[in-house]
This record gives structure tokens, sequence and C-alpha cells, in this order.
């Protein structure tokens, strides 16, 4: 059994009030089903259910309920109920969460190291470079896998202008 959960239908939104229900216990729903009518402080809204399953249980109309309060119950799409109104339920056929994560598609992200002769070079630290007109590639990087970072550019400069600023003092 799922829980059927009142979503936030609003940044701002607090509470909902079912007006509505346009399902009755028993009813199979599918993702994307409209199945109720929620009205907020900006107005009634239609509410879709993303389970599957079979609607068990309703909370009743008109009351003001939190976001994420429960509004229904929904039994797996193997449930019936019998006719004397016992809920039964077939045996389980759903795959265990061990199987849907062998079968779910893990994305790769290729890490490509720098060719040769190309140096890791921060976006800011590229620009700064270009700023001062300096070559980043020609600077030996403090960052990982030893990228260049602005630090190293601000430490070039720092360099260079205190070499600078010896030889200007040698020269006089």
């Amino acid at each position: 059994m799922a829980d059927f959960l009142m979503p936030a239908l609003g940044a701002d939104m607090e509470t909902g009030k079912v007006v509505q229900w346009l399902v009755q216990p028993g009813a199979r729903v599918k993702s994307g089903d409209v199945v109720a009518v929620v009205e907020t402080h900006k107005g009634a809204i239609d509410v879709e259910i993303f389970l599957d399953g079979v609607i068990d249980q309703l909370v009743p109309l008109d009351q003001e309920l939190p976001v994420g309060a429960v509004l229904a119950q929904v039994q797996p799409q193997d449930y019936t109920m019998a006719q004397g109104g016992e809920a039964r339920t077939a045996p389980a056929s759903e795959p265990t969460i061990a199987t849907v994560l062998q079968q779910i598609a893990v994305p790769t992200v290729a890490v490509i190291p720098p060719g040769p002769g190309r140096v890791r070079v921060s976006p800011a630290a590229r620009r700064r470079a270009q700023t001062l007109g300096l070559r980043p590639d020609g600077l030996s990087g403090s960052g990982a896998n030893g990228a260049v970072t602005l630090a190293d550019v601000e430490a070039e400069l720092t360099r260079r202008e205190g070499t600078s600023g010896i030889a200007e003092k040698a020269a006089r």
C-alpha cells in the first residue's frame, strides 16, 4: 500500500482542501490520472496521481490539510475488492528493489585528461590571466590534478611584480 500525499501546488502553498474526488474506492488509477480537485488560496486545481494501483481509502471532502498530508491510500495493481467489501491481494509479482536497481542504466561520466601540452585552467584563472596578459598554460597549477587556479595566477602576478621591483632598484 502507498500513500497519495497532498502535493505542493505552488511555491507558497501550505494547505489545501479536497473539494471533489474524481475517483471512488476500488477505482484503478495510473500515473497521470486526475483524481481530485484541491482548493488553495489561489483557486481550485486538478490534481494528478503519480501512483499506479487501486484507490482504497479517501480523506473526507472540505478538510483543510497541510502539504504532505495523506489524501488517499493506493493498493498495488493486483489488489481487488471482493463482493463482501473484503479486500484481497493477488500473489505479488512486483520486482524486488535489487532487480529494479540492476535494470536502471547508470550514466557514466568520462574524465578526459588534458592532451599533451595542455594544462587544466579554471575559468576564473583563464579570465584573470587574459586581463593581465599572462599565458596560463605556462603556469604551474596547485589545483585538483594540477589545474591552474585563480590563486596561481595571482601568485604569478605577485612574483613578477616583485621581480620587476628588484630589477628597477638594481637599475638605479
